[in-house]
């Protein structure tokens, strides 16, 4: 059916509703140096993560070899919390990187 031209007019509804505003978070202060400074790798258990951790550690052995990296696998899916992992980077560690995807 061809549709007409005119005074014809069609509400429509927005499927996406209204979102939340987003709370902005800033980023961390940087650390300056590594040098000496203990970095966790934490894995979100995604499928390969264990592999790129080791070799990411095997890179700081051999460029920088004054930062302590300590490889550890998060407990649970990529969705769930883990207060120990994340009391003990905070205790022990200076910084953290997460890898999530493949």
């Amino acid at each position: 059916m061809a549709a007409e031209s005119g005074n014809t007019k069609m509400t429509v509804l927005n499927p996406r509703g209204t979102p939340p505003l987003i709370q902005r978070v800033p980023m961390a202060p940087r650390n300056g140096s590594l040098d000496g400074k203990t970095i966790y790798l934490v894995d979100a258990r995604f499928p390969g993560g264990d592999l790129f951790h080791t070799e990411l550690k095997r890179w700081f052995e051999r460029n920088m070899p004054q930062v302590n990296i300590i490889i550890r696998e998060k407990k649970g899916s990529y969705f769930n919390d883990d207060p120990e992992l994340w009391a003990e980077i905070k205790e022990k560690g200076h910084g953290m990187v997460i890898t999530i995807g493949h």
